[in-house]
């Protein structure tokens, strides 16, 4: 019995040793496995952003291939969203990292630390002129840097970018001349595609442009829709009535219906007697605990429609936006913004709620600029994202106030250009950081690019007494 004990301890001694080195090679094999698999999945992630940016190793060629360099084998690989392979030409392997996506899925430019979208790397453009980051496989960029495919950890050959398909083989392997076995066809579809691209890229952009001139002088092709809350209508005459004659829409939101009303009977104008039809809202929102009912039914008769939503869940001006949406929908009319003609004065819970419809607009009414406009101020929403402000001169001479405000959540990240005391990076919070009265540095124009949706506000007294000078010099001549 002893003896048998014995030997079947001496048999399992080499079978656990035999498991354990199985377990360990397996592990072995699985970690380097893991490794593969990240290593792929990050150029799956930078082939997904710059598809379109970089040239597939599928070349077609016309007649016989005069060089190597379309083969996949020479290029720094990777996968674009259908599965092909890609080269990010002119890097080297260890950069490839640095196009990955920063938190808004943007690249960002090495020494400049601009943000741009992924469309833009080797598009032939330099946007990162700094030192050309943007641009390492074409010779858009002076001071860039095309590194040679040939290049390795002893051999590292690399060549100013503006050499880079100049016709004269700079690199030892002639990767830098990769132009050659490109069909001209090839080179228009792709030409057309990028100006297609760049075009919506430049439409999008354009719906974060803000013009305050937009208020102030009305050209043709501007269409927007005026909404009167119930506070006072302080604006200059001339200018409220061009705003309102001009508007492809207007609306009154309950009592700011006898606002609208006092506020024309001022200029003499009498809506009710059916003479001014030109002045009666397109139609009149709200729950209607503020307005008269003969006054309601008398502007029914003569034009207006009336739209009772009794819904307490939302504040008379969030519902008008309801109905404005229904009905520019219907009648097929598309708008570039909505003025709101709001004070910022009167109770301070009314002021938050306007402000809280400002955040809640763009799942109601996408795709619009909405401006809250006061006697002395501008109020709008700015959205996660890159804006331009323009700037008028009359306020960058007075050196006017602006301010943006945190409401409701901290900002994470915002830059700014074009303030006197411009934001680089920062976070702001109440109780933290937020920049009220602020002003210009003398730039016709203010960048905003932000992570979180943040309040714009801007003083216009300059802007309001140029129009009253005018006003007056236009009675004066009569």
């Amino acid at each position: 019995m002893k003896s048998e004990t014995l030997c079947k301890r001496r048999f399992s001694r080499p079978k656990s040793k035999y498991i354990l080195f199985i377990v360990f090679f397996t592990g072995i094999i699985f970690f380097i496995h893991q490794i593969s698999y990240l290593k792929e999945l990050n150029s799956e992630i930078v082939g997904k952003l710059i598809t379109g940016s970089v040239r597939t190793s599928n070349y077609i060629v016309a007649g016989k291939v005069r060089s190597k360099w379309n083969e996949p084998k020479y290029s720094k690989l990777i996968r674009d969203k259908n599965g092909r392979t890609v080269s990010l030409r002119g890097t080297r392997n260890e950069d490839i990292t640095k196009y990955l996506p920063n938190a808004r899925d943007k690249f960002v430019c090495f020494s400049s630390k601009q943000e741009i979208d992924f469309i833009q790397i080797n598009d032939d453009y330099c946007d990162c002129p700094l030192d050309g980051s943007d641009e390492p496989g074409t010779n858009a960029c002076n001071n860039g840097t095309f590194y040679c495919e040939g290049s390795s950890l002893k051999f590292k050959e690399k060549i100013p970018s503006y050499k880079v398909n100049d016709g004269y083989c700079d690199c030892c392997d002639g990767s830098d001349e990769w132009a050659e076995i490109l069909l001209l066809y090839i080179a228009n579809v792709y030409r057309k595609y990028k100006l297609t691209v760049r075009m919506q890229h430049e439409l999008e952009i354009e719906k974060n442009v803000w013009d305050p001139l937009n208020i102030f002088h009305i050209t043709g092709d501007y269409k927007y829709a005026v909404i009167i809350l119930n506070s006072p209508i302080c604006l200059k005459h001339n200018l409220m009535l061009q705003l309102w004659e001009k508007a492809q829409v207007t609306i009154t939101v309950d009592g700011g219906t006898h606002r609208w009303l006092n506020y024309l009977k001022e200029q003499g104008i009498d809506v009710l007697n059916g003479s001014y039809s030109k002045y009666v809202p397109t139609f009149i929102s709200g729950d209607m605990d503020s307005s008269s009912p003969y006054t309601i039914h008398r502007l029914q008769d003569i034009g207006s429609k009336i739209i009772i939503t009794p819904d307490q869940m939302f504040t008379d001006y969030t519902k008008a936006l309801m109905q404005l949406d229904l009905y520019i929908k219907k009648e097929n009319i598309n708008l570039h913004g909505i003025f709101v003609i709001v004070e910022n004065s009167g109770r301070f819970d009314h002021l938050l709620g306007n402000i809280n419809t400002l955040y809640k607009a763009d799942k109601i009414i996408q795709n619009i600029q909405i401006i809250q406009v006061a006697s002395d101020s501008l109020t709008w929403l700015l959205k996660p994202g890159f804006h331009r402000i323009k700037i008028p001169d009359i306020l960058l001479q007075e050196n006017n106030w602006c301010g943006l405000l945190p409401i409701g959540a901290p900002v994470n990240q915002i830059t700014t250009t074009g303030l006197k005391w411009n934001l680089d990076n920062t976070s702001m919070q109440f109780g933290g950081l937020v920049s009220t009265s602020n002003t210009y540095d003398k730039y016709p124009e203010v960048t905003i690019n932000t992570d979180i949706s943040l309040i714009w506000t801007m003083g216009i007294e300059p802007l309001m007494n140029t129009i009253n000078d005018m006003e007056n010099l236009s009675m004066n001549v009569y």
